[in-house]
């Protein structure tokens, strides 16, 4: 089913009861009970399709980001690496010229 076919669904509910026969001086109509939880059952079987589709999307955009993070603090700490590398480089060379004196 896909949104238009749920929109359809929706349709044929309301058409069912615009058109129900009417009781005599009153607001309620006879309607096709089958018929009527038939529809409901499209209806909940479209919805049940809409959210799991939509929480197979939410994992995927989920694992996407975790891995799009992960990348990106593999580079940040190889680029930390290099700048510890110059502080240590750094400090020894300070550390042979205080020896020094």
């Amino acid at each position: 089913m896909s949104e238009e076919t749920l929109a359809g669904v929706l349709d044929a509910l309301e058409q069912a009861v615009e058109h129900a026969r009417a009781m005599p001086m009153s607001a309620s109509v006879l309607v096709n009970r089958d018929e009527l939880l038939s529809l409901v059952a499209q209806a909940r079987a479209e919805d049940e399709r809409i959210v799991a589709e939509a929480r197979a999307t939410a994992d995927r955009m989920r694992r996407e980001a975790d891995d799009y993070c992960d990348r990106r603090l593999a580079e940040f700490e190889i680029d930390l690496g290099r700048v510890l590398a110059q502080v240590q480089a750094g400090r020894a060379k300070l550390a042979g010229r205080l020896g020094e004196e």
